[in-house]
């Protein structure tokens, strides 16, 4: 009898998977493999974890959804705990599918031909299964949609990098946002999903008509006119079951648009729904809080989901991303310094990578009625904007006792979370000449931040401005700056790099 083998280990065998493959492209956010016999070509993701309960919810989240035929293929994941420096962070590796191109790339390539209301079905099929498969939905733009095998269309499972509006308040180009997105209305309830269906309505007007949306956005705002217009333009060049979705899709009240299982229901009916694999569907929402369909003009039934002020949701952690860290690969080809690259790619990549942190939902029953209402406090503070169960939850401004901004933004359970701009009226007297290595930390020397908040902490994507006028814009971490960053001195050098406890590691 021979000896029995050992089981190799989940770690060994995703050694085993990359030996296979040889690196060919080093991207900001992921390294690209390739088998050269099969040619098959693999996205290898890292990402680090402080938070052991964070890391472990981003393990669960992504195991169900490997197997979906319409998120990039998840083809092996690994785990790994390191230690050092007296601390202990956790590390998610995952090898996942390359598409063969982006949305964007396909219409380029595609030229000046009409998009036909057979491939608009097609593409509203694959992109309503793929989001009722993910628990936390995906605003859609043309450049997180991925064209896979047989022209099926794919999303990212742990893409949330989009949003169409970023955390100055500006509007991202050709992401089209929902109008509650704008937050005009402090007191306007909405849910991501309903704001993402707003967003993908726009870019399948955008590409039905080939005429861009931006005209639609006047002063912030969506022109109701303007679009209504528009979508009367799609009525005419398109057949009436796949305009109503659309016109569905692009309700200005959020409350009277369609969900995603709504328009499943719609394709079904309209016999224009080829993706039926339900044994991968993740999908929450009871049937009974949705059984009456907004199509067919009936009063809206919200669902779990919606019955709850929108948290946008944090990703404190940052991609942790070092080539000599991946295994099975001991000599790497020289390839650029993915840090170099101007702030504003800076934080689309570090956002594009992170996994969702926001708070368990609870059903609005269970909270009492929120108001747009005022607080006030001991020390002279008082608050203005949205309340619930006392407390300071939602969109809002803290003031100060002297009626100063201390905070404007986003709040839950009384604390800064979310995204906002925080100022410090009373801030310590940082040395204009600072040497970058000499840096003391943040403590009181910052004047303002603004990006986001988690429970009170400066912790995911943000900018701060310290008081002799230096900056930094990057990743944040418990108050202290983590991540890719870059810091820009008033008289001196910019630093691009990777941060650790507020240093400057490479």
């Amino acid at each position: 009898m021979g000896i029995p083998q050992p089981k190799q280990t989940q770690s060994q065998l995703f050694e085993e998977t990359l030996k296979q493959f040889d690196i060919i492209d080093k991207q900001s956010t992921y390294v690209l493999f390739q088998n050269n016999s099969t040619m098959q070509k693999l996205e290898y993701w890292t990402f680090k974890y402080h938070d052991e309960d964070s890391f472990k919810r981003a393990v669960k989240d992504l195991t169900p959804l490997r197997t979906c035929q319409t998120l990039l293929q998840i083809f092996k994941q690994n785990t790994v705990t390191h230690d050092e420096f007296c601390s202990t962070f956790y590390e998610l590796q995952i090898l996942v599918e390359h598409p063969i191109q982006s949305f964007a790339e396909y219409l380029q390539n595609r030229g000046q031909h009409d998009y036909s209301s057979k491939e608009l079905y097609h593409l509203i099929d694959c992109v309503v299964f793929a989001q009722l498969n993910l628990d936390k939905k995906q605003y859609i733009g043309f450049n997180n949609l991925w064209q896979g095998e047989n022209d099926v269309w794919k999303l990212r499972s742990f893409d949330y990098s989009y949003r169409p509006i970023d955390f100055w308040g500006k509007q991202v180009p050709h992401l089209y946002p929902a109008p509650e997105d704008f937050n005009q209305d402090p007191l306007l309830k909405h849910s991501l999903e309903q704001s993402t269906v707003f967003t993908f309505g726009m870019l399948l007007l955008h590409v039905a008509l080939a005429k861009s949306c931006d005209s639609l956005y006047q002063n912030n705002l969506v022109d109701h006119q303007r679009l209504t217009t528009r979508i009367a333009e799609f009525y005419k060049n398109y057949p009436t079951t796949l305009a109503d979705i659309i016109a569905n899709m692009l309700q200005l009240d959020p409350n009277q648009r369609c969900t995603y299982q709504d328009i499943q229901n719609r394709l079904k009916e309209a016999q224009q729904c080829k993706i039926t694999d339900s044994t991968n569907l993740l999908l929450k929402m009871h049937k009974q809080s949705n059984s009456q369909s907004k199509f067919q003009g009936n009063p809206y039934k919200s669902p779990i989901e919606t019955q709850r002020l929108m948290n946008i949701p944090l990703y404190p952690e940052q991609t942790f991303l070092n080539s000599q860290s991946i295994p099975g690969n001991n000599s790497l080809p020289n390839c650029a310094n993915p840090l170099q690259f101007n702030n504003q790619q800076l934080i689309a990549t570090t956002k594009q990578q992170q996994i969702d942190h926001s708070e368990p939902q609870t059903p609005m029953q269970n909270w009492s009625q929120s108001r747009a209402d005022r607080l006030q406090f001991g020390d002279g503070r008082y608050y203005v904007g949205e309340i619930m169960n006392e407390q300071m939850n939602g969109k809002g401004v803290l003031y100060n006792s002297d009626s100063t901004v201390e905070y404007k933004g986003e709040f839950l359970n009384g604390q800064f979370h979310g995204v906002g701009i925080q100022f410090n009226k009373n801030p310590d007297i940082m040395d204009t000449f600072l040497n970058v290595n000499e840096f003391p930390g943040i403590l009181n020397y910052w004047v303002k931040y603004e990006g986001e908040f988690y429970q009170n902490k400066k912790h995911g994507i943000g900018s701060i401005t310290f008081s002799n006028s230096d900056c930094y814009i990057g990743g944040f971490q418990r108050d202290q700056m983590n991540g890719k960053g870059t810091y820009t001195q008033q008289y001196g050098q910019t630093y691009i790099g990777f941060w650790e406890c507020n240093k400057l590691k490479c």
